[in-house]
Order: C-alpha cells, then sequence, then structure tokens
C-alpha cells in the first residue's frame, strides 16, 4: 500500500508541474518576454527535477528502494528552494509539486524504516543548495 501511495504522490507532483507549465505559458502568452537564458533555465530545472522524482519512484520498484526514497527527497528539496526563491513571483504554483514530492518521500521513508532525520537532511541538503545558488545567480556572485 505505502508504495501505491508513494507513486502515488509522485504522479501527483509530476502532474502539478504540468499545471504550472501551462500556468507560466498562459502568462508567458499575455506578456511575452526574453525566456533565455535564465528564466528558461529554471523552467527546464523544474522539469529535470520532476522527472527525477518519479525516476526515483520508478527505481523504488525495482528494487534500489534507498536510492530511489534519495531521489525523491533531493527532488523535493531542489524544488522547495526554487518555490521559495521565487514564492513572490511564481513559486506559489511549485508548492503543491513541493508538498506531493514530500509526501512521496514520506511514504518511501515510512516503508524503508529509513531514519526520518537522514532523510530530511537529504531535503535540507537540496533546499539550501538550491537557494544559495540561486541567490548566487540573482545577485550575480555566481558567474
Amino acid at each position: 500500500m505505502r508504495t501505491v501511495l508513494e507513486w502515488l504522490f509522485a504522479l501527483l507532483g509530476a502532474a502539478a508541474v504540468v499545471v504550472f507549465f501551462v500556468l507560466i505559458r498562459v502568462d508567458l502568452l499575455q506578456s511575452p518576454g526574453e525566456l533565455w537564458p535564465f528564466p528558461g533555465l529554471y523552467l527546464v530545472e523544474i522539469a529535470l527535477l520532476a522527472l527525477l522524482a518519479l525516476a526515483g519512484a520508478a527505481l523504488r520498484q525495482r528494487g534500489s528502494a534507498a536510492a530511489g526514497s534519495t531521489m525523491i527527497w533531493l527532488s523535493a528539496g531542489a524544488l522547495a528552494g526554487l518555490a521559495l526563491m521565487g514564492l513572490f513571483s511564481i513559486g506559489k504554483p511549485l508548492l503543491p509539486a513541493v508538498l506531493a514530492f514530500i509526501a512521496a518521500g514520506l511514504a518511501g521513508t515510512r516503508s524503508l524504516r529509513r531514519e526520518l532525520i537522514l532523510s530530511l537532511g537529504f531535503f535540507l541538503l537540496a533546499l539550501l543548495g538550491q537557494a544559495a545558488l540561486m541567490f548566487g545567480l540573482m545577485t550575480g556572485g555566481i558567474s
């Protein structure tokens, strides 16, 4: 049952990312502007993180439970970092995806009986790393 929940939440997170892209696409059509490089890369990263979470759920089904669960937690954390840094612009629509991937990670963590602290550590590591990267790029500290 837990693996079904993990898949359900991973698919809900991916669906939330698709809805996010639909909302952003409508917004871009209403006010077209320069999409590359930075905003476009932001959108590509969001899509890749959703695919990473789905790949993690698939990997857990194939027997690599620890690696799959870690991939889901890292994806959720990095998406949370993106949502946090874009909270006052386009980050809010990402929150349902972040919550769904957290739920998928929790379902996987409980079925693995892994320590929740380790899983949350992966989440926080990805969140802080992503936020630091975004902050550095936005302020010109990373070139």
